[in-house]
């Protein structure tokens, strides 16, 4: 039992000499939820590319490209989910009425994805513009927020950047990631409880 203890305390005490301790708990934790969490629908690869209704991805790009002085600075650890990205990126302020278009559109894509009933209250970060050499950080969603998830793609400057997806126990082994590309003006849906996913 004393073994037992003094190494619970040593694994949460790690994280707490990190310069991101959230992360490194996360790390510490996360392998433990991708083995509990089933799949939510056996008939699904637990991810899927599709395309998003024209007319809010051109509200979107409307809302991107509107004004450079709406944009602030994010990333290095300043927000709340910014732990775990790295390097230089700019948030985009979205309308509350646009926020209730985009969960209203996405629940439905969602509900057929999962072929589960959501909840209504999604959370909608907004747009998020990553530049040359920023990086998102291999990770899993908190379980009891974020069950299935998406990322669109409102635009891009030059080269595919693709989503890694993979399963199994984070760290300590699972399967090779798969690379998921998707071009403006479509999202990824997939499983964020239970899978690995980041941007290299």
């Amino acid at each position: 039992v004393f073994i037992a203890l003094a190494i619970s305390a040593m694994l949460l005490a790690f994280p707490l000499l990190s310069d991101r301790p959230l992360l490194s708990l996360q790390r510490v934790l996360f392998p433990f939820q991708a083995m509990l969490i089933e799949k939510i629908n056996p008939q699904s690869r637990g991810y899927a590319v599709v395309q998003i209704p024209a007319d809010l991805h051109a509200a979107l790009q409307q809302t991107l490209n509107l004004d450079a002085r709406r944009r602030y600075f994010g990333g290095s650890n300043e927000k709340i989910e910014d732990y775990i990205i790295y390097g230089r990126t700019s948030r985009v302020a979205m309308s509350i009425e646009l926020k209730q278009r985009a969960a209203s559109a996405m629940l439905l894509l969602l509900e057929d994805f999962c072929a589960c009933e959501l909840q209504e209250d999604a959370a909608v970060h907004g747009i998020r513009i990553y530049h040359r050499g920023a990086r998102l950080v291999e990770h899993l969603d908190w379980p009891d927020r974020w069950v299935v998830s998406a990322t669109i793609n409102v635009h891009q400057n030059g080269s595919q950047w693709p989503l890694t997806l993979r399963e199994g126990p984070g760290l300590w082994g699972g399967e090779p990631p798969i690379s998921v590309a998707h071009s403006p003006g479509q999202a990824v849906l997939y499983e964020g409880s239970r899978l690995w996913h980041g941007r290299p």
